[in-house]
Order: structure tokens, then sequence, then C-alpha cells
């Protein structure tokens, strides 16, 4: 028999209106519509190299709010992928990232 795999929809909204004020999503965008390799790569450092100094100082509402606020979901996975680069490989240190589904019937 084959298997059913079942996805849910994506529940959360996005802001295609947001501005570029915030520089998580900025970075995320140009690294995204980078031409070239090196483009992408200096962008995505950028935001990686932000992320890094925002964590240091643990100022988690920046990031918080680039997270609800990213345009696209393409953006969403490049701030997480940041995300999870800076928190995951910092200088020195390791850790991993991860959730665990919660469901509560009543």
């Amino acid at each position: 028999m084959a298997q059913m795999h079942q996805t849910l929809p994506d529940p959360r909204q996005y802001y295609p209106e947001v501005a570029l004020t915030n520089m998580l999503i900025h970075n995320a965008q140009s690294a995204l519509a980078a031409t070239t390799d090196a483009d992408r790569e200096l962008w995505y450092s950028a935001m990686r190299d932000s992320m890094v100094e925002m964590l240091g100082r643990d100022e988690l509402l920046s990031i918080s709010v680039a997270l609800a606020m990213v345009p696209s979901q393409e953006v969403y996975k490049q701030v997480w992928a940041g995300l999870r680069d800076a928190v995951e490989n910092p200088a020195g240190r390791h850790a991993v990232v991860f959730a665990i589904p919660l469901v509560l019937v009543a």
C-alpha cells in the first residue's frame, strides 16, 4: 500500500509590503537576488554576522521581528538558515537548534 504524505499548509502570514528598514530582511532579500555566488555569499555573511552580534548582545527581539515580518517563504528560509548558522557554528562552540512539535488534544 502506498504511503500517504499529508502536509499542513503554512500558517505563517507574509508581509510583501514590508519596509526594508530591517537589516536582516534586507540582507536576506539581497542574498536571494544576487546574480553571482560571490555576491550571494557576501550578503549571507553580512546577515549571519549581524545575527552573531545580535545574539552576543541578547537582542533576540530584533531577530524575532525579522522572522515575523518576512515578505515570503524564501526570505524566511534564508533568515532561518542564517540564524541556524549563527547559533550552530559560533567560534569555538557548537550547538544544534531543534524543535519538538507538541499537539495537545482536549
